[in-house]
């Protein structure tokens, strides 16, 4: 029995197409989060965000404004009540420049009086600073917002000597600015008036600070009665809350002879 005859094998190849559409999707994917944000989504997201530096920034700016101006307070504060102190330390050092004498009586030609002038915004006067030749002379002065105290050491051999009554110390051209306070409101104007940097009790009897109904420069007869000083300042930093310090600085006891709260000076200290 003969074989059938064989049949030729024919092969088929399916050919499938490349991808997926799961892959498909994960290129387009891709491509959209490689292309970052779209229009919209920008113009959302400035829109936000400008809403929100409205309401902060000037949250954060009047903070800061805030913060600025109670330093400035403080500083203000410190300034005046530093400068008073300093000042009174001076005021209750002054001294005449004629000697404890032996015989005699201390005058106002020869140094009785411990204030050579006084207005409410200068004085001129002398000190017991601890300097071995004499009393140093303070000048105080004024701008339109400083006030400073000047400082001048007398030549030695100049002062009068323990016994003598005659003569005053001499004082170079050149001093030492001891005492400067910045910012000051009452040297000018209203502020001046009601609240003068200097006033002046006179003896006898008393007076609350600032003393008023005083004509400035005092004459020699009210500095020879003159028993205290009231200091008042009033400074403010630029930005901050006006602010100031009054004393009321009295001059040391009386002695022999002197006027109302003046005391001569010891040359064993100056």
């Amino acid at each position: 029995m003969s074989r059938p005859p064989k049949q030729p094998c024919v092969m088929v190849a399916l050919w499938r197409t490349t991808g997926s559409p799961q892959a498909g999707g994960q290129r387009s994917a891709a491509r959209t989060a490689g292309q970052g944000f779209t229009l919209v989504e920008m113009v959302i997201s400035f829109t936000i965000l400008s809403v929100v530096l409205t309401v902060v920034v000037p949250i954060a700016v009047g903070l800061f404004t805030q913060r600025t101006n109670v330093q400035n307070t403080f500083l203000a504060t410190d300034t005046v009540v530093l400068a008073s102190e300093e000042l009174g330390t001076l005021f209750h050092d002054a001294v005449a420049t004629c000697s404890p004498a032996t015989t005699g009586t201390c005058t106002d030609a020869n140094g009785e009086l411990p204030f050579a002038a006084a207005s409410d915004t200068s004085a001129t006067f002398f000190a017991n600073v601890g300097n071995a030749n004499g009393p140093a002379e303070i000048v105080l002065t004024s701008n339109a917002s400083t006030l400073s105290a000047t400082e001048y050491l007398p030549t030695a051999g100049t002062c009068p000597v323990m016994g003598s009554l005659g003569g005053t110390c001499t004082y170079p051209a050149n001093g030492k600015t001891v005492v400067s306070v910045h910012y000051l409101i009452n040297t000018t104007g209203a502020q001046l008036t009601n609240n003068p940097p200097f006033s002046y009790v006179l003896a006898p009897g008393a007076a609350s600070c600032p003393v008023t109904g005083l004509t400035y420069p005092l004459t020699t007869a009210n500095i020879e009665n003159l028993n205290a000083v009231c200091v008042d300042l009033l400074a403010q930093v630029p930005g901050g809350v006006a602010t100031g310090y009054t004393s009321q600085e009295y001059l040391v006891a009386p002695s022999g002879g002197l006027a109302p709260g003046i005391t001569n000076y010891n040359e064993a200290v100056g």
